[in-house]
């Protein structure tokens, strides 16, 4: 995959979703999280119509599993641990954000992969 190719599909994504945040990336594969606003009829126009256009082999759009939200929780838990330098990613009630673990199970994933 060209870094050109990808850059077009992170800014075609944040311009046609609003709040889409990539959660992944790797070698010919990224991971988008939507939220909730949209519906997938919506989600499958736009990127049907412009599959062509951005460059794009393949995608998949899919609600979040039980699975995934374990494993962004175990990775954030993994996160504030690194970020405090305890261990069990202890912190002092100062740094502790009530909004960082939160998860909807109605998130939608796009999943590209040029």
């Amino acid at each position: 995959m060209e870094p050109a190719d990808q850059e077009n599909i992170i800014k075609f994504v944040a311009s046609q979703f609003v709040g889409a945040v990539l959660k992944e990336s790797h070698a010919g594969y990224l991971m988008f999280s939507l939220g909730t606003n949209y519906k997938w009829s919506y989600i499958f126009e736009i990127m049907e119509t412009n599959k062509s256009a951005i460059n794009l082999n393949d995608y998949s759009v899919a609600q979040t599993s039980l699975e995934q939200v374990f494993l962004n929780f175990a990775k954030e838990q993994r996160d504030a641990n690194d970020r405090s330098g305890g261990w069990f990613g202890k912190k002092n009630k100062a740094q502790i954000n009530p909004k960082e673990s939160t998860m909807s199970l109605k998130k939608s994933f796009i999943k590209a992969e040029l």
